[in-house]
Parts: C-alpha cells; sequence; structure tokens
C-alpha cells in the first residue's frame, strides 16, 4: 500500500494500549488514516482503542475473518488506496464521519440528528469545506413561475402543495420560505 504506513498486527497491538495512544496517534498529529495489517489478530483490548482515536481505521483482514473495532475491513488493497486518498484530500472531514458513525450506532435518532448536525456546521466552518465551496461554480438555477407553495383551502381543510415538479420539488431556502409563510398564515388564522 503506497504513501501511508502499514502497522503490524503487532505493532498496533503495542501502540494502541499504551497510556498516550491518544496523544501520539490522530488526525490532528498528522495521521489521519491509520492501515492495520492481520486485523483480524489485532487483540480486543488493543481494537477497542480505535474507537475513541481521530483516525479513520482501515483493517487488512482475509475476507469473512471479523476485526471489530475498524472503520473499513477489506482484503483489497485498491479499496485502501480509495480510503487513502479520500482521506488525504479531507482528512477532517473523512475522520469526522468515522466519528459520527462510530457514535451514532444505536443511538436514539435524536442524539443521531444532534451529533450528525454538530459535526456538519462544524464541517462547514471549516478550511477544507471553503476550499472545496471555493473550486464549484455556482448551478445555475432555472427561472421559476408562481409560488413555490400553492396553499388551496376549503371548509374543513387546507392543502399545501408544493410547487417545483421539474425540480422534483427540491428543498432549497425558497421552498422553506414559502412553507414557513404559508404556516404563519395559517396559524394566525386561527
Amino acid at each position: 500500500v503506497s504513501d501511508h504506513a502499514v502497522w503490524t498486527w503487532e505493532e498496533a497491538a503495542d501502540r494502541l494500549v499504551g497510556p498516550t495512544a491518544d496523544l501520539e496517534i490522530g488526525a490532528l498529529r498528522g495521521g489521519a488514516l491509520l492501515v492495520i495489517a492481520d486485523a483480524h489478530r489485532l487483540p480486543v483490548g488493543a481494537a477497542a482503542t480505535l474507537d475513541e482515536l481521530d483516525v479513520v481505521a482501515v483493517g487488512l483482514a482475509p475476507d469473512g475473518d471479523p476485526a471489530p473495532g475498524f472503520d473499513v475491513v477489506t482484503d483489497d488493497e485498491a479499496v485502501v488506496e480509495s480510503v487513502a486518498r479520500t482521506t488525504g484530500k479531507c482528512p477532517i472531514a473523512a475522520v469526522t464521519c468515522c466519528q459520527v458513525l462510530r457514535r451514532g450506532e444505536g443511538a436514539p435518532t435524536g442524539l443521531g440528528l444532534l451529533l450528525e448536525s454538530t459535526a456538519y456546521g462544524s464541517l462547514q466552518a471549516g478550511d477544507e469545506f471553503a476550499r472545496w465551496l471555493a473550486g464549484r461554480t455556482p448551478s445555475e438555477q432555472p427561472a421559476w413561475e408562481g409560488s413555490p407553495v400553492v396553499v388551496s383551502s376549503t371548509d374543513s381543510r387546507t392543502e399545501l402543495t408544493l410547487n417545483r415538479p421539474a425540480a422534483m420539488n427540491a428543498y432549497s431556502a425558497t421552498m422553506r420560505d414559502a412553507l414557513v409563510e404559508a404556516l404563519r398564515g395559517l396559524a394566525s388564522d386561527g
């Protein structure tokens, strides 16, 4: 595997159980990607430490062999190279994604949404997002006729209809504002 270190499972077992593992290993210390060979042999205690580190943990293991604690388990070096490229381009986003998935597993829906929203908001304030955004050309939005939300009422019923069928009613700031305006109008009508 090129351009990144691959630890043996023995080396990982030694380094991960040290009292300062979290101070020596991780994205903020220049190592967002941690690849461990024969990951299925890593002792459970050492593998548990992976959960606490700010890394994308990739385990190299034969297909079908369990390797708990890893974000990615594969025996395909092309997969490792793909993860390495992506992690190299945006290490903080890659690590944040893994941490959200680790912490979100089994969490109640509300907590999961809070976790995801906090991570997303933090990433949007960062350098990686700014670079990505600067490299994009803004997409052209088609001109729309009429309101994005149509309100129709009868004596017993009020219906809100999203009115952007050409865009499959994709949610936008304009759509949001129209929905808020319509709902506020209904709330004030009693």
